[in-house]
């Protein structure tokens, strides 16, 4: 069974930003049975929670995938391993960080997987992005339209477009 609009929140902040989203592209492309099927442009926003850090570059591709929601985290996970991701602080500097922000309409909640994303919804670096992409997509579990709470969002966090979409050829 394939499972298609599937959104991640991809992000960076360690070493060459861009051509790690790049290469998280890439790999995800590389996984059997997946296809990236959009990407948003990329932002540039500061680092929320610990602060002290460098800026982030954010996006969000849509997926399509044959493996289950578990599965595909674990891949993603590998994915951030092998591209040198490190686990030391909270909300710290990584090189590269892939979220499952939603699952079509699957509301999934495990100890190490919650889907929808805890804080998709309240985070205009997640939002911005995905409404270039998916503005109509309703999101679980209310239902509501991406471009509906954009509209609506508290997050007053400044985020600026570092490079347009136009840059991501899709296959």
């Amino acid at each position: 069974m394939i499972h298609k609009n599937i959104f991640l929140g991809l992000g960076s902040n360690v070493g060459d930003r861009l051509a790690n989203l790049d290469n998280a592209i890439e790999k995800l492309n590389d996984l059997p049975g997946t296809t990236v099927s959009a990407c948003s442009s990329v932002y540039e926003s500061a680092p929320i929670g610990y602060r002290t850090q460098n800026d982030f570059l954010n996006m969000v591709t849509r997926v399509s995938t044959e493996f289950s929601p578990q599965q595909f985290f674990k891949d993603t996970q590998d994915i951030e391993h092998n591209l040198g991701r490190t686990r030391t602080i909270r909300w710290g500097p990584r090189t590269i960080d892939i979220d499952i922000l939603f699952w079509s309409d699957s509301v999934i909640s495990t100890d190490s997987l919650k889907i929808p994303h805890p804080e998709a919804e309240t985070r205009k670096f997640v939002l911005v992005p995905l409404n270039e992409i998916a503005p109509d997509f309703l999101m679980p579990p209310n239902g509501y339209r991406v471009s509906a709470i954009l509209e609506n969002i508290t997050d007053k966090n400044n985020i600026e477009l570092y490079r347009a979409k136009e840059r991501y050829v899709i296959h």
